[in-house]
């Protein structure tokens, strides 16, 4: 994998070894308007043979930014949270992912023109729950909106194997449990839910916490 970044000419220039390569672009800056049309990972594809120069222009589009602030359930700015938007365009699914900073503003750029889906989640290990709004993307235009996040439901269980004993470590995905087989997964949505507990172990059973 190489990289490199056009000059103010737009000219750009990546020293690579022999081999096949796709070739992507993205925008120039957080809150750019511009866009490269194509999925990741499908990019242009290129060969480069030694002592040889191959030349590609990079067509971007004039698409559109989005302006996020997020809050918490209090109303407070809520920093870290991720914002992606997706279903603006069917070659792109989702746009790339941005962070909220201190005053829970967040900025995705070089975003397709359409209407799509804002998704926003909280911090890791945040009590809130995420939440998602539409949006209309405009082209050449900055769009700004603001997003509140509810907080989440609580789920408590602990875990043992048939005859009772605490089964600790990891159990659920980015949960572990304590060494009484007990753990805690907060910031979901409410309404019913299923737990699949996987461990190396076999027996093993969600028992009410």
């Amino acid at each position: 994998r190489a990289e490199g970044v056009s000059g103010p000419d737009g000219r750009y220039e990546i020293g690579v070894l022999p081999g096949r390569y796709q070739l992507e672009a993205v925008s120039p800056a957080p809150g750019s308007f511009w866009y490269y049309p194509a999925p990741v990972g499908r990019g242009r594809t290129l060969s480069a043979r030694a002592g040889e120069s191959v030349a590609c222009q990079i067509p971007l589009r004039l698409g559109g930014a989005l302006r996020l602030t997020v809050r918490d359930a209090d109303g407070n700015p809520l920093p870290g949270a991720k914002l992606q938007v997706h279903g603006l365009s069917p070659q792109l699914e989702a746009g790339p992912e941005a962070i909220s900073a201190a005053d829970g503003g967040v900025t995705a750029g070089g975003l397709p023109p359409g209407q799509g889906t804002a998704r926003v989640t909280p911090p890791p290990d945040s009590p809130l729950a995420s939440a998602e709004l539409p949006v209309t993307i405009g082209r050449g235009q900055l769009t700004q909106a603001e997003c509140q996040l509810p907080r989440g439901a609580v789920l408590r269980g602990r875990i043992t194997t048939e005859d009772g004993a605490p089964v600790p470590g990891p159990c659920l995905q980015g949960v572990t449990a304590d060494a009484d087989g007990r753990f805690v997964l907060q910031g979901l949505p409410s309404g019913p839910w299923r737990v699949r507990v996987s461990y190396q172990e076999p027996f093993l059973r969600l028992a009410d916490g």
